[in-house]
Formats: structure tokens, C-alpha cells, sequence
């Protein structure tokens, strides 16, 4: 399962999808036959790598989209609702639009023009209604980091796109002064909350303990300090 940009842009490596430990298991052994050695295991991610033509390819295998151990979409959703582009199954317009908001304000907690512009092409070329959107995003918990990014388009020129009203643009008042944006701390931690509300309906209250106390380690930390502290995120090249 592959997630793919509505625009041409660099990227770091290849992020996979996969359902079950199972298939985990079976995309290892293919990398392995395919040249690709291991290079990182972690709790987000089982990171294999491969040198051709002098440029090191990286894979990333993911079996849940997660911020270190907790889940911010359920992948369920996702193989539900997948398309199939050239026999790779990819995520549904929807699935493509909340993935984006959820990794970004939820994950890595900044947000690069190149997400604005993806956020953005991918609405007007799918003529995804903002109804439909909404709902689902209400459903997983993620109205707030699409709100998010409706704001941002507003103040970029997209105001005939949908009108938001003061209340929300209070929520998701963030520092605009520079790239890459960031949503403001009660963002992020209402977003968390609606978030783990949603799951709390829906899986035993001992999975959402074990999630919610998993967010301090992995790359969770580091990646708080530096949004605590302003500094420079290091999970994408500030040129997206």
C-alpha cells in the first residue's frame, strides 16, 4: 500500500503500508532477495536501505500510521477504501486528504508549503466535497487538523473554498511568520484529545493507555523538544 503526492515533489524514501506483521515478514524477505539490507528498526518503522547508481535508496515498512505507538489513522479505513493506480493499491481521495492534515498536526507537528499544495491540488482534482470530509475526518477525531489546513488556504487566497467561522479560527491560530508553519500547542494537544476520545469508544481503555503513554518515546521526544523549542524540524528538508 502506497500513499502518492497530487504533484510532483523530491522525497527522502519510500514509505510502505502494510496490514499484518505477516506481511511485514514477507516484504523483509522480498527486500532481502532484492538487494536491500536492514538499517534501522524502531517503533514506527523498519527502515531497509539499497545503494544504486551511487544513491542510496530507503524503504520504510509501516504496519499502522502512528506517532511512535500511537495510532492517529486507523489503517482499517484505509485498505477499506483503497484504489488501485497501476496494481498499487492507494488510499481514497479522503484517506489521501486526512493522512496529510493528520501527519502534519498531529505528527510531525509543523506544516511545509509543499503540504498546503498538495492538500490543495488534491481537493480541486478530485472534487472531494467538504461535507464528506468533515464527517470523516469527525469520525477518526480529526476535524481540527483539517481546519487547520482550510484556515491556511483561506489566508492564502482560497476563501471561496469554505468559510470558517471566529471559533475555530481561534483553535487553530498557529505562527505564520515562517516555513514551516506551526499549529499552535492547544492545537495539538486538543487534537490529541479528540483524537484519543474517539478511540476510547472504540478499543479497550488498556490499547489507548498503552498508545497514549508510547507518544514520549521513538522519535516522539525529539520531535516535541524541537516544536517546544522553535528549532529546525529534522524529519523533512525545509525545501518541500
Amino acid at each position: 500500500f502506497k500513499t502518492f503526492s497530487s504533484f510532483p515533489k523530491d522525497i527522502a524514501d519510500i514509505d510502505l503500508l502494510l496490514y499484518s506483521t505477516k506481511d511485514l515478514t514477507q516484504a523483509e524477505e522480498t527486500l532481502k532477495s532484492l538487494g536491500y539490507v536492514r538499517r534501522k528498526v524502531g517503533l514506527e518503522q523498519h527502515l531497509w536501505g539499497r545503494v544504486r547508481d551511487s544513491v542510496i535508496v530507503d524503504i520504510e515498512l509501516h504496519t499502522s500510521i502512528s506517532a511512535a505507538g500511537y495510532e492517529y489513522y486507523p489503517k482499517e479505513l484505509l485498505f477499506k477504501r483503497a484504489t488501485k493506480l497501476n496494481c498499487i493499491r492507494v488510499p481514497s481521495p479522503i484517506d489521501s486528504i486526512l493522512v496529510l492534515v493528520a501527519h502534519a498536526v498531529v505528527k510531525d507537528l509543523y506544516i511545509t508549503l509543499a503540504d498546503l499544495l498538495n492538500f490543495a491540488i488534491t481537493l480541486k482534482r478530485h472534487g472531494v466535497k467538504f461535507e464528506n470530509l468533515a464527517k470523516e475526518a469527525g469520525k477518526i477525531g480529526l476535524l481540527l487538523p483539517l481546519q487547520v489546513f482550510l484556515y491556511l488556504l483561506q489566508i492564502l487566497g482560497e476563501r471561496e473554498m469554505l468559510n470558517i467561522d471566529k471559533l475555530p479560527k481561534l483553535l487553530v491560530a498557529m505562527k505564520l511568520r515562517s516555513i514551516p508553519l506551526r499549529p499552535a500547542l492547544h492545537t495539538v494537544v486538543l487534537s490529541y484529545v479528540h483524537l484519543t476520545t474517539r478511540k476510547m469508544l472504540k478499543d479497550p481503555l488498556m490499547k489507548v493507555i498503552h498508545e497514549v503513554t508510547s507518544l514520549p518515546r521513538g522519535k516522539g521526544i525529539d520531535t516535541f523538544t524541537k516544536y517546544i523549542l522553535g528549532l529546525s524540524p529534522s524529519v523533512k528538508k525545509l525545501q518541500e
